[in-house]
């Protein structure tokens, strides 16, 4: 099984970096894992809703080019269904015996676009809180690391 992990946006501290890399080694003992970094689109100060929408639909362009083989998609998305740890652990094994891909898509700041809301086989939640982009793609990887 492989697990694709598209995140808008780069790691930019040191010990996320690390944590990242110590997480996906550790990922990499039991499934094929790959990062992919995709590029976020600068928002001016102050967009509406009109510029924050074209932001949105560039990230989603990029993350849609990004996902070229047939497999299953979750989206995280503080509106999508509340799953807990063993949520995880279910989907890959779900995805093991049905797919052999999973994608997991994390958006950039200001979300994720409709085209790939609808392309997506699941919206997936931890809580209704933000947590910053950067340390939520840590949990992430933790909870993908700790499912069995």
């Amino acid at each position: 099984m492989e697990i694709r992990l598209l995140a808008v946006g780069k790691l930019k501290e040191k010990y996320l970096s690390a944590a990242q890399e110590s997480l996906l080694t550790e990922i990499s003992k039991r499934h094929k894992v790959r990062l992919f970094e995709i590029r976020d689109e600068k928002t001016i100060d102050g967009a509406g809703a009109k510029e924050e929408d074209r932001v949105r639909n560039i990230e989603g362009q990029r993350i849609l080019s990004t996902i070229k083989e047939k497999g299953r998609v979750i989206v995280l998305d503080v509106s999508g269904k509340k799953v807990d740890s063993n949520y995880w652990s279910k989907k890959i094994r779900e995805t093991d015996e049905e797919h052999g891909l999973l994608y997991l898509v994390i958006g950039g700041s200001l979300g994720i676009s409709q085209e790939v809301l609808k392309l997506s086989d699941e919206r997936v939640s931890f809580s209704r809180m933000t947590y910053p982009h950067q340390l939520f793609r840590i949990m992430l990887l933790n909870e993908i690391a700790a499912a069995r």
